[in-house]
């Protein structure tokens, strides 16, 4: 089945959106519900958070994979192969009897809800021009972040009132209608000029993406900015609830912010990236959040252990990091348009995979004292910065396919 209509940008924007905010809820939906899930089972904690940290690997490791498969076989063949596996994930995690088939179910659905991270980059590339592929990114992102805010309420009422399983029941229909959105109005966006390029071709540029600076800068640039907050959201419950005193609602205020600083920094990319230009943004977003985490290590150090002295330098980070991070995605796929899925994959795959280390570092080394968090911010920031201090040359200019 083809779309009967042809899409326009805008409604194809539109379109990823959805399907963008529909996988995110994915990732976070089923946190409400882990006690309950292990109470079922009568499980270890352990063993239930398996269905968080294998689902997130399998995740980054699917991004390697369907990449390279749209630049072959096209982008809705291959969203309709991902949202089909997420489906089913979902639907075997309804059935599941056991803790251990339900974590088999969870990683089927996260190597199916990859998809949509990986391709919607790759589908902005193929409509949109290079100038404009920032801003476009930062439009989704506007919407796609605030799945973190819906996905903890609606799991949270879902497993309260109607039991964890439902949690599921949900996402399945959520992959039907991602399923269907494709069918129906997405069209093909590769070009059949790209299509026709031989695999070899197509393999080979997915391995020179490593051995460019170019994709490297701007790979790392992102991986290294996104880890920073990867670290706040990963420890903040503990620092505001076990650390500062407050109460889960209270902490939860507090994080929101976080949320609203992201808008407010995609909302200034969108605005702003096409006639700033990608580099230069990049740079801006990297320096004021690595100031934003020296303040808030200065203010830990001073004793300064409160609410306020906290979260205050976090919403300038996430503003920042907001301006800085749809401008690398979109230098991450402004290379070589036979290649631009593998480069969205291959640098999604980076952004998963150091995240889980920055996590694991923070149940490793809390102490309960909010200097691990805020180290393992500054340490983040701190690569970020040095990324693009090594391609600092290239971010002075803002041409197309410039060799870093």
């Amino acid at each position: 089945m083809r779309p009967s209509i042809p899409t326009s940008p805008d409604k194809i924007v539109i379109l990823l959106t959805v399907l963008t905010f529909l996988n995110n809820l994915s990732l976070q939906i089923f946190l409400p519900a882990m006690p309950a899930i292990q109470v079922t089972f009568g499980a270890t904690a352990g063993e239930t958070q398996l269905l968080i940290s294998l689902s997130f690997v399998v995740f980054g490791l699917a991004m390697l994979i369907y990449g390279p498969l749209s630049d072959i076989f096209g982008r809705r063949t291959v969203f309709l192969f991902g949202f089909s596996i997420y489906t089913i994930g979902n639907f075997a995690s309804v059935l599941a009897p056991t803790l251990w088939l339900l974590i088999i179910a969870r990683v089927v659905a996260a190597a199916g809800a990859s998809v949509g991270m990986t391709l919607s980059r790759a589908v902005v590339r193929d409509v949109f021009p290079r100038d404009r592929t920032a801003g476009v990114v930062a439009k989704i992102s506007m919407v796609a972040v605030l799945s973190p805010i819906a996905a903890p309420l609606i799991g949270g009422a879902l497993t309260e009132f109607m039991g964890w399983r439902t949690l599921f029941v949900f996402l399945t229909v959520t992959g039907i209608a991602s399923v269907f959105i494709v069918l129906l109005w997405l069209p093909e966006t590769l070009r059949r000029s790209s299509r026709s390029v031989p695999l070899s071709i197509i393999l080979s540029g997915s391995l020179r993406l490593l051995t460019s600076r170019s994709f490297r800068t701007y790979a790392l640039q992102g991986t290294f900015a996104m880890a920073a907050f990867f670290a706040f959201m990963t420890a903040a419950p503990f620092v505001y609830i076990q650390v500062l005193g407050l109460s889960h609602s209270e902490y939860g205020l507090y994080y929101m912010t976080t949320i609203i600083g992201f808008l407010a920094g995609y909302f200034i990319a969108a605005k702003l990236s096409a006639s700033v230009g990608m580099n230069r943004m990049i740079v801006i977003g990297t320096i004021l959040a690595f100031a934003a985490a020296c303040i808030c290590v200065l203010n830990v150090v001073a004793g300064l252990w409160t609410p306020i002295a906290l979260t205050a330098p976090v919403v300038a980070m996430a503003i920042a990091t907001g301006i800085a991070t749809p401008n690398s995605q979109a230098g991450v796929i402004g290379g070589d348009l036979r290649t631009v899925g593998a480069a969205s994959g291959l640098a999604g795959f980076l952004q998963m995979m150091f995240g889980a280390v920055v996590v694991q570092a923070v149940g490793i080394l809390h102490d309960g004292t909010p200097y691990p968090m805020v180290i393992l911010m500054l340490g983040s920031s701190s690569l970020a910065l040095l990324t693009i201090v090594w391609g600092f040359r290239s971010f002075l200019k803002d041409t197309p396919n410039t060799s870093l």
